[in-house]
């Protein structure tokens, strides 16, 4: 089933200063259902951004959320039936040309992140001049290369712009690989992220009077310029930091620091024609498509699960386990333990396999210690493990992880 459609709802102000645009980004629905940026999503801001166009003495513009929620990025349901190159960098593309027109207009523009704040959403406020942001937020952040994908809306291009590649390696990089870790609204303040922070309770007001001060030359935000001195020892050990997480097989990670690092000798729209390039590039992707679908399993269908074939589930009577490590010995003793079936555990060294397989009979002798089963239960179960070097023991299997 499609996301609700996120509108840009447009309204004017008549400040103390002059007439002020207010776009409001809603879904529709309550903040456990984030606004998302579908096709018509970016429809909606465009005209949006013509209506405001069309609007006489306008002296500013903010752009915020719903309650709770400014916007958690891409629809990604549409992802799956993206199938070719042409269909990726349109969908960079198209993002890309819709937002970019924050940035036509010559007054300023301020994004007051009210909410979560998530790939695309987080995108969308560096187009802004200015950005503040609510204390209590506690989800700010670049979640794509854990999806198989690089913020491609202009996060890898703006964001070193802004902060600097370091702070951008710190968010796009290390954050996300680190199990998809968020910020906080204070942690982005301090990043620089946002031009100020303010409480809760009076966000939008006090973001409206920063807008305003700004607009009256009475506040004005001093930034240096990003520094790309140092980027390829920068770079470097991110890639190292990357290799350990996965040894290669991910591509997203990777295509994301030749972003990072090409930020600085780039302008604006050659960046984003690099990203739109590695996003027709990796959304086609088998590695993309599976970590998409397991993170819809797991965030957005476990309580309602669908998809489960009425198919009866077959018997399992045997279980073979690939690698004979902490993890793979862990897993030995889980379906033993819950199934009461042999397990066969297959390594490359013999060496690797007897290790295994003592793990998972210490554990059954180390639960009979504490007197949770007997020594009897204990020595059958642990009988039911064996180890083997040889891939054709796993072929009276019925489930192979």
């Amino acid at each position: 089933m499609a996301e609700p459609i996120t509108v840009f709802y447009t309204q004017f102000y008549q400040s103390p200063v002059g007439k002020i645009a207010i776009l409001t980004m809603d879904n529709g629905q309550d903040y456990k259902k984030p606004n998302t940026f579908s096709e018509g999503a970016m429809a909606s801001l465009v005209k949006a951004i013509d209506r405001v166009k069309a609007e006489d003495g306008v002296k500013g513009l903010m752009l915020t959320g719903k309650p709770y929620v400014f916007a958690a990025g891409a629809d990604l349901s549409q992802v799956p039936f993206i199938a070719t190159f042409q269909q990726g960098y349109a969908t960079g593309k198209a993002g890309h040309d819709a937002m970019k027109r924050l940035m036509e207009f010559d007054f300023p523009t301020l994004a007051a992140i009210n909410g979560a704040a998530i790939g695309g959403g987080l995108e969308i406020s560096l187009y802004c001049k200015y950005r503040t942001v609510s204390r209590s937020v506690g989800m700010i952040g670049f979640p794509e290369c854990f999806l198989g994908l690089i913020p491609g809306w202009g996060g890898c291009t703006l964001t070193p712009k802004l902060l600097g590649p370091e702070k951008a390696l710190q968010l796009i990089i290390y954050n996300t690989m680190r199990q998809n870790r968020m910020i906080g609204g204070k942690e982005a303040f301090e990043l620089g992220l946002a031009d100020r922070l303010f409480d809760s309770a009076d966000f939008l007001d006090e973001s409206m009077d920063f807008l305003l001060a700004i607009v009256a030359g009475k506040e004005k935000v001093e930034r240096q310029p990003a520094s790309f001195d140092g980027i390829e020892g920068l770079v470097a050990k991110a890639k190292e930091f990357v290799d350990s997480r996965v040894h290669g097989a991910a591509p997203a990670p990777y295509r994301a620091l030749e972003l990072i690092r090409g930020a600085g000798s780039r302008d604006i729209e050659q960046g984003f024609e690099e990203e739109n390039k590695a996003l027709g590039d990796l959304i086609k992707t088998r590695q993309c498509k599976a970590s998409i679908y397991s993170f819809d399993l797991v965030n957005r269908h476990a309580k309602k699960p669908r998809g489960v074939p009425e198919t009866k589930p077959g018997k399992i009577a045997k279980v073979g386990v690939i690698g004979a490590g902490l993890m793979a010995s862990q897993l030995a003793h889980l379906f033993i333990r819950r199934l009461g079936v042999p397990v066969v555990m297959k390594d490359v060294k013999q060496e690797f396999v007897d290790k295994g397989v003592g793990y998972v009979r210490a554990q059954f002798e180390k639960t009979a210690a504490q007197g949770r089963i007997s020594s009897a239960r204990a020595a059958y179960l642990g009988s039911l493990v064996r180890g083997t070097l040889d891939i054709n023991d796993f072929a009276d299997c019925d489930f192979v992880i």
